[in-house]
């Protein structure tokens, strides 16, 4: 048995859509919240069960028993998001006891981290406590995680890894809507009743480390039945562009026809926002990955022709 924490939402939802099409020989049960877009989104799929968040983990001990791995990629993702508590009480505390019933159970268990741990980076992009720093509530829920199994020794004899995943890009994010990627949000731009694509004042020194999702998904997989080491370890494409650089080759993505228009930086990101990230990969390396990530200009440009695609197939769930 196989079981997807947030199996409904971006990242989960291809993990689930990637164990179907490699015919893994496991029932699967889907952790998430029950909407209709949710059921669109996982309705193709054969999975076995379908169980909301508070009630999978009042059965997690036993469930993780039975279990072979748990992607657990659920998780409140909204930095902005108003109640700190209720990021605690998601990010952490209920991380938290479900990976201390796959200590238990010495069930293995793949879980979302972020890039958020890192803050400003200007200490750099190592999965090193001195490089460290997390600029909200968010980030550092993510941080506690990470500390309080380093610090308790766990990796060293328990099958847990955890991913710090960096700006993700791909089909299926749509639902994210203000934390969807740039790319996403500038191809809605660029195709909007009135286009303009629009950038951040400042946007040609924001840079970020954009990672495709299928590559997001293939190192999920690798350490859940592959020999890899377990750990804390960077997902990213290992190399960085500007959002200006983005906002362009959407333009172009559109022949040029689509302006570029600098709004202000908005007041509540102040002090909150990473200007930059920039994945170090040496150590997802040395534990034993070595597929090669898709290089972020291409990988953009590609979404871009899918994006249009979906658009034209009226398919709303792009």
């Amino acid at each position: 048995m196989i079981v997807v924490t947030g199996g409904c939402g971006f990242i989960g939802s291809r993990i689930l859509e990637e164990l179907f099409n490699k015919g893994y020989n496991e029932k699967v049960i889907v952790v998430d919240y029950l909407t209709d877009d949710n059921v669109r989104k996982i309705s193709k799929f054969p999975i076995y069960d379908f169980i909301e968040p508070k009630y999978f983990l009042a059965q997690s001990n036993i469930l993780t028993k039975e279990a072979k791995c748990i992607f657990h990629q659920g998780a409140i993702t909204d930095t902005t998001h108003p109640e700190p508590k209720e990021i605690m009480s998601m990010n952490f505390s209920y991380t938290k006891a479900l990976i201390s019933n796959c200590i238990l159970n010495k069930t293995r268990i793949v879980y979302a981290s972020s890039a958020a741990i890192y803050g400003n980076g200007k200490n750099g992009f190592k999965e090193e406590e001195k490089c460290e720093a997390p600029l909200n509530v968010y980030g550092f829920s993510k941080c506690l995680i990470d500390n309080w199994l380093r610090q308790s020794n766990i990796f060293s004899n328990y099958n847990i890894f955890g991913l710090r995943y960096f700006n993700v890009y791909g089909m299926g994010e749509g639902h994210k809507e203000g934390m969807s990627s740039p790319i996403y949000k500038f191809f809605r731009d660029a195709t909007s009743s009135v286009p303009e694509i629009k950038i951040f004042e400042g946007s040609s020194k924001f840079y970020r480390d954009f990672v495709a999702v299928e590559d997001v998904v293939k190192v999920n997989l690798s350490c859940a039945f592959d020999e890899m080491d377990s750990g804390i370890y960077n997902v990213g494409s290992g190399k960085k562009i500007s959002f200006e650089k983005v906002a362009q080759i959407t333009r172009e993505h559109f022949d040029n026809s689509v302006e570029i228009s600098t709004i202000d930086f908005p007041g509540k990101l102040k002090g909150r926002y990473q200007d930059n990230t920039h994945a170090n990969l040496v150590k997802l390396r040395s534990a034993g990955y070595k597929d090669i990530m898709i290089d972020p200009e291409v990988g953009i440009k590609k979404y871009l022709l899918d994006l249009d695609t979906a658009r034209k197939n009226e398919d709303s769930i792009y």
